[in-house]
């Protein structure tokens, strides 16, 4: 009779347990493994935007190639993937080798954004979409080798020089008609070309973006050499456009609202922008100077000597220096008053440079 009570027990003990055991069970909350995040992109899997630049325009945009990829680099699209992290969007970047394949991807849609473009009313009436504001102003100024400097107001100061201006900088179709058309300016392939002639004396000054002039001076060691009139000539913006036909179009409210929080602050533009000249420079540290590349082609004399040194005269104004005037550009564009939306200009403004 006891072993009978011993076994009921133990099988009323067991059942207890069990049961304890899966009320237990049912008390805890499912585990759940955690998905990664998955950042907003053109389809519910966060495919990114491909956003691209100038193939060759430092410190605003280039190329780089890395084990057979190209990707960009540049001010330009730093800041506008600084706001897509902020905006948990996401992009990636696509290099090319030259500006025209860039358009014709652009065209087509297998690019969505292009960081760096002026405004052209006729990529507007395309049915491109500017994101407004402007992500940088970009002053035009004049650029004279030191011992040739001299004060330049406006274009009439000009008149009597033979003056550069570079293709890869883009900006010159739209400003042509601003420009008197008796100004001695020939239009020159790259930075390369444009140095070249003005240290050979064919011209006597570059027509260029202070930013651009100073990155490409650092690239061949001719900072030192050059001086940037600080009074700009002309204003223009460089702009972020989002093609008509890119598949994911809903995030242009997002882009211009960061861009206009990034615009709040002009001195970090200008210190980004400074570093992305150093950054330029850098790349070609250890490559020889344009002199010395001109010397070894025989287009200069191998006893050519570039001496800047001015004399001191009282009728010569003295100039800020080449980085001093690309610190103070941002600040003293003359665009300023310019309306952040271009299709607010007017459009007499848009008939004359269509």
């Amino acid at each position: 009779m006891k072993k009978i009570c011993w076994v009921l027990l133990s099988v009323a003990l067991l059942s207890a347990t069990v049961v304890s055991a899966k009320y237990i069970q049912s008390q805890k909350k499912p585990v759940v493994a955690e998905r990664p995040e998955i950042w907003r992109g053109c389809d519910e899997y966060g495919k990114a935007l491909k956003i691209a630049t100038f193939s060759t325009n430092p410190p605003f945009g280039w190329t780089e190639i890395q084990e057979d990829q190209s990707f960009a680099r540049g001010f330009g699209v730093d800041l506008f993937r600084k706001i897509a992290k902020e905006k948990r969007i996401n992009v990636r970047t696509v290099g090319f080798k030259s500006d025209a394949d860039m358009r014709k991807a652009f065209e087509s849609g297998k690019i969505d954004i292009w960081v760096g473009s002026y405004y052209d009313p006729k990529i507007r009436g395309a049915g491109h979409m500017y994101i407004t504001p402007a992500f940088i102003p970009n002053a035009i100024t004049v650029v004279f080798l030191k011992n040739k400097a001299r004060p330049i107001k406006s274009f009439e100061d000009l008149k009597d020089l033979k003056g550069a201006v570079r293709q890869d900088e883009q900006f010159y179709p739209y400003i042509r008609l601003s420009i008197p058309k008796d100004l001695q300016l020939q239009e020159v392939f790259d930075s390369k070309e444009a140095f070249t002639k003005l240290i050979t004396g064919e011209v006597d000054y570059l027509l260029s973006s202070p930013y651009s002039a100073e990155a490409e001076a650092r690239r061949f060691k001719l900072n030192r050499d050059i001086e940037l009139i600080s009074t700009p000539l002309l204003g223009q913006e460089l702009f972020v456009v989002y093609s008509r036909n890119s598949l994911c179009p809903q995030y242009r409210k997002d882009f211009a609202e960061g861009l206009r929080e990034k615009r709040q602050d002009l001195n970090a533009l200008k210190r980004s922008l400074i570093g992305f000249i150093d950054t330029w420079g850098q790349r070609f540290r250890d490559e020889p100077s344009l002199i010395d590349q001109l010397k070894a082609e025989g287009t200069l004399p191998k006893d050519f000597v570039l001496d800047t040194s001015v004399k001191k005269s009282d009728d010569v104004a003295q100039q800020p220096s080449a980085s001093a005037a690309t610190s103070d550009a941002v600040t003293q564009d003359a665009s300023a008053d310019k309306p952040d939306d271009p299709e607010q200009r007017s459009e007499t403004t848009s008939d004359q440079k269509e």
